[in-house]
């Protein structure tokens, strides 16, 4: 039987008014609203596209959400309510500011450089969220630059969308059941290869979103050529090739900051974020390259660092 958020979970609340449409997706209409004169985003199934799994994916969002929200970086979920004007909403308190990838991206999705201590300081962010989401046991398995909101300030980067946050089975794993989910640029080769996700496909993640924040590009083009592929098989197989090859390395020989662009560059080319099994590994060795920055050290390779850390 599917499984559907409980009746006696949804608060009834008549003053939750829905205004501007923000964005529609396969699964989703979301709207600004206001409920109780706070500012909130409204988050409505969409049963155009996969009316039979809709209620379902919305109770693993409920569930999850209510799990982790409770954290500076993860965006403030306050539950499932109706008006009485649908059946329920998903709501969530609004966050005044941008995606990440606005943060980095123009209108025309041109790269624009920001301050490096901004990048240092929102992959932090997102890690510290990561840790908090594992601890709960729960994986996240859909980071990417537009599920990371950067408030006002500029100073604090918050997690958003639940939609395919799992809780973890006793192994420490989810595993994917008939389709891979998730944007593929952004997934680890572990989740092509056996359907399992867990907190290390999570810092996978992030080490993408930390590529792309550096370079403005992705250190693997996996979307573009599976573009029109149906067949599973023949997607894993283009997705593990694509992840197997050396990461696209890019130098930023243009700015002020080449030096530690170049040094950034080195240390992809060098394999110094492979291997990691967790997101504390991940995290040991995010920490040595921010160090390299702040205090301005020469070491270029691994093997230097090593005696730094």
């Amino acid at each position: 039987m599917v499984k559907m958020i409980r009746k006696e979970d949804i608060q009834f609340n008549p003053k939750l008014k829905l205004d501007e449409l923000i964005t529609v997706t396969e699964f989703s209409r979301v709207h600004s609203g206001v409920l109780g004169g706070m500012k909130v985003v409204v988050k409505l199934p969409n049963y155009t596209f996969y009316p039979d799994i809709i209620d379902f994916t919305f109770h693993k969002e409920n569930e999850t959400a209510s799990l982790v929200s409770n954290h500076t970086n993860i965006f403030e979920y306050l539950g499932a309510y109706t008006n009485g004007d649908f059946p329920y909403a998903l709501v969530s308190k609004h966050i005044e500011g941008k995606s990440l990838l606005n943060a980095v991206f123009d209108n025309e999705l041109d790269w624009k450089q920001i301050p490096m201590n901004s990048i240092f300081s929102y992959i932090r962010d997102i890690a510290d969220a990561l840790e908090h989401i594992a601890s709960r046991g729960v994986v996240y398995r859909d980071l990417h630059m537009n599920n990371v909101m950067i408030d006002s300030r500029g100073d604090n980067a918050r997690l958003i969308d639940f939609g395919l946050a799992r809780k973890l089975d006793e192994t420490g794993t989810y595993l994917e059941n008939d389709r891979i989910e998730g944007s593929f640029d952004y997934l680890a080769p572990e989740v092509f290869d056996t359907g399992r996700c867990s907190e290390t496909t999570d810092a996978h993640s992030l080490l993408v979103v930390f590529y792309e924040a550096l370079f403005g590009k992705r250190p693997f083009e996996i979307n573009t050529k599976i573009w029109g592929v149906e067949n599973y098989s023949e997607i894993k197989e283009i997705a593990l090739d694509s992840l197997s090859r050396v990461p696209i390395i890019y130098r930023r020989d243009d700015f002020g900051s080449s030096e530690f662009y170049n040094k950034c560059s080195d240390f992809f080319e060098s394999g110094f974020f492979e291997g990691f099994e967790n997101l504390q590994d991940f995290i040991g060795k995010f920490d040595v390259l921010e160090r390299c920055y702040y205090d301005n050290l020469p070491a270029t390779m691994p093997a230097s660092l090593e005696k730094i850390a």
